[in-house]
Order: C-alpha cells, then sequence, then structure tokens
C-alpha cells in the first residue's frame, strides 16, 4: 500500500529549547504527534479526535529517534511524515524533520501504533479505516501520475519547439496558435489550443531560467 505524506512547519518555542541552546530530546515526539496528527487531518479528512470517537484508538507500541542537528529557538522547521500499514494491526509513521531554509536535518525517526478499542484490546484495522486509507493513497497515485505525464508531454513538446529557432520565435508561434483570430482559431480544437498554452509557459520557463537558456 503506498504510503500518505504530509509536510507540517513549526516553529521552536523557547520553552522546548534546553541549557546547551538546542530543543530539549523529549520535545521531537511531540513534533512527530503534531505532524501525524495533522497529516490525518488533512490527508485522511479524518481528525485523531473523530477517529476515537468511533472507537478507535492508537496506542503508541515503538518509537526511533536519531538526532542529526540541532535547532534553536524560533528556527522555522519543517516536518515531512509519512503513514503505512505495518503488518496486519498496526500503523507506521515515518518522520524527517529538517530546517526549513537551510534544510539541514535535525531528526528522524518512526512510530509505530497498534489498533485498540476503548478498552485498551488489540483490535483488526476496521475495514472503512483500510478502504478510506487505500482510496486516498490511489487518488494521490493517480494525481502523481497525471502531473507527471503533463510535464512529460509539456517539456518533450517544448524540446521540439526549441528546435525550431529563437525564443522569439517560439513565442510568437504559440501565441498565434493560443490567441489568433476567430478563423484561425477555428483550425485547431480547444484541447489544442490548451496543450500549446501549457507548452507555451513551460518552454518560455525552460528557455528562460532552465539550464544554458537560448538566447
Amino acid at each position: 500500500m503506498t504510503g500518505l505524506s504530509d509536510v507540517l512547519q513549526l516553529r521552536v518555542r523557547y520553552s522546548e529549547t534546553d541549557q546547551m541552546g538546542t530543543f530539549y530530546n523529549s520535545r521531537a515526539l511531540e513534533w512527530f504527534e503534531c505532524a501525524r496528527t495533522e497529516l490525518m487531518r488533512r490527508r485522511l479528512g479524518m481528525s485523531y479526535a473523530a477517529l476515537e470517537a468511533r472507537g478507535v484508538f492508537l496506542p503508541l507500541v515503538e518509537a526511533r529517534l536519531e538526532f542529526q542537528g540541532g535547532a534553536r529557538y524560533d528556527d522555522l522547521l519543517e516536518i515531512a511524515s509519512t503513514v503505512e500499514v505495518s503488518g496486519r494491526a498496526k500503523l507506521r509513521f515515518d518522520v524527517q524533520v529538517h530546517h526549513g531554509e537551510s534544510r539541514k536535518p535535525v531528526v528522524s525517526g518512526y512510530t509505530v501504533h497498534a489498533f485498540t478499542d476503548r478498552q485498551g484490546k488489540p483490535i483488526r484495522p476496521p475495514g472503512w479505516f483500510l478502504e478510506m486509507l487505500a482510496g486516498v493513497g490511489a487518488l494521490a497515485g493517480l494525481h502523481g501520475l497525471i502531473v507527471c505525464s503533463l510535464w512529460a508531454v509539456c517539456l518533450a513538446g517544448g524540446m521540439g519547439f526549441i528546435r525550431l529557432g529563437s525564443r522569439r520565435q517560439v513565442s510568437a508561434g504559440l501565441r498565434g496558435i493560443c490567441f489568433s483570430s476567430h478563423a484561425n482559431r477555428s483550425r485547431f480544437g480547444f484541447g489544442t489550443r490548451f496543450g500549446a498554452f501549457v507548452a507555451a509557459a513551460v518552454v518560455l520557463w525552460v528557455l528562460k531560467i532552465g539550464p544554458g537558456g537560448l538566447s
């Protein structure tokens, strides 16, 4: 099953630092909790509170942390998290915390959570939860495939246009397809003109700031 991912930003609070000027080690687990809570809310469309209201609990049964760098008061951090089913009745959240600007790593690790009922008795993951997780994961995979395909088509077309001449000639040619007179537009379907418009944006970006540029 493909894991779902999310990125959360937060700043180091003064109360989270210690005498050595960096964050206190136990705070990392609190950041992990913030990350997985927001991942569920944003990506699954269900808060952890809503999950508990349906009688499903996720107690922590395993955690691993690797401290990779420091973080001082008011530093902006990005917390990237991924969730997937682990075994038959557990969820695993993989987390990477790094500085938002320098991208330097701060701490990485994972937590594993069992499925239990209100009394703490282990249960199998509810069918509706697995269906929701699989459904959202499938949509995310489809979206990524569509985006990658569109970029591939646009870039392939753009490379062909680049061979035709200079930036000015490419721009003029594409504008002719996208914004020509009514008589000329009738020669091209909407899909063709829209595709050309998207290709124009990609091509001009490549010509302007892409590797090497084109004069």
